[in-house]
């Protein structure tokens, strides 16, 4: 039950920054989420949750966009879903930390987890979680933090201070601790130096690019293409880094991807130019397998859209940005949702 807990949160809240950890056990001590992080980790996504749900167009973009039955309508219901399965107010959130290794050349893809702050305690956090999911946790004590679990003991959560929350894969939130009390190093090296460059936003991220990920985008790519393109340079990208952001009414996402050479990501760009004419080629998108059909007035949309992407070459790293309004991305949803 912990499990299913836990997965609804990482889930539901998708992440953010954070209060941390420090080279002393003062558990009062506040730091920085991102310090916290173990070495292992080669994946970080950050999300500002109370700025999302507080964000009145946002939620009025939500409840517009088409959505299946059983999906929550609006924020507000969606909220009250989370408390009833889980105890927890998704507005004592402020803001998460994601992270984890992504790779399967690990053998184990389930270290995952989040650090959050808010305005949550101990005591009451625990005691709603188990009024309402009528479980009980097993604790024990790691290094002076009392460690929650499930009866596996195969995910956990601790307090590291009066605010601040760590939860995910037991072995995970261990290595937490760890690093809080410096018994292991924090994360450092390309993740870290990429996130640290993004700018503050609402959603940030910053991760390494596995092999065997590239290579399934390719597969699945070459399946569709109507024409035969070469895209192996695809294979080379190494890290990514994402932002998005509010800029008055409009979203703005910010990616940059970088490759093992110039030559690569030279080469990728010119796929994005290819891309952007076969979009006003109607008789060349006609021979794309599939069932999705999206009508003229949805192509020449998403046309426009293509020809607003911004697109620069920086040493062996791709930056793409594009800015929409919120009615066009409502309008971009729907139009895809009507072709599927």
């Amino acid at each position: 039950m912990l499990k299913k807990i836990l997965s609804i949160l990482l889930t539901t809240l998708v992440i953010t920054l954070l209060i941390g950890c420090s080279e002393t056990q003062d558990k009062s001590a506040p730091v920085a989420a991102i310090e916290m992080v173990p070495q292992r980790a080669d994946m970080v996504a950050q999300i500002t949750l109370n700025d999302i749900l507080d964000d009145a167009a946002l939620e009025s973009l939500y409840t517009r966009l088409p959505k299946d039955p059983d999906d929550p309508q609006t924020f507000e219901e969606g909220i009250a879903i989370a408390r009833e399965q889980t105890g927890i107010d998704l507005r004592d959130l402020e803001e998460i930390l994601i992270f984890g290794d992504t790779s399967s050349g690990t053998g184990n893809q389930s270290y995952i987890g989040a650090i959050s702050t808010g305005t949550f305690t101990e005591d009451s956090f625990i005691a709603d979680i188990e009024e309402s999911t009528e479980n009980s946790f097993n604790s024990f004590d790691y290094k002076g933090y009392e460690m929650y679990t499930d009866e596996a003991r195969q995910w956990a959560m601790a307090f590291l201070n009066d605010n601040t929350l760590v939860m995910g894969d037991l072995e995970l939130v261990e290595d937490v601790i760890d690093v809080r009390v410096g018994d292991e190093p924090a994360l450092a090296g390309d993740v870290l130096e990429k996130y640290n460059r993004l700018d503050s936003a609402l959603v940030k991220l910053a991760t390494n690019i596995a092999p065997e990920y590239t290579q399934d985008a390719l597969d699945e790519a070459y399946s569709l293409l109507p024409v035969p393109i070469d895209l192996s340079a695809v294979a080379d990208l190494e890290t990514a880094g994402l932002t998005i952001d509010r800029e008055e009414e409009s979203i703005a996402l910010d990616l940059e991807l970088c490759f093992s050479s110039a030559q690569s990501a030279e080469d990728v760009k010119g796929f994005i130019s290819i891309v952007r004419w076969a979009m006003q080629m109607p008789e060349i998108l006609a021979e794309i397998p599939g069932d999705i059909d999206v009508p003229e007035e949805g192509l020449a949309f998403l046309t426009e859209l293509l020809d607003r992407l911004e697109v620069e070459l920086t040493d062996s790293c791709l930056l793409i940005n594009i800015t929409m309004t919120l009615d066009e991305i409502e309008q971009l949803y729907t139009e895809f949702e009507q072709a599927r």
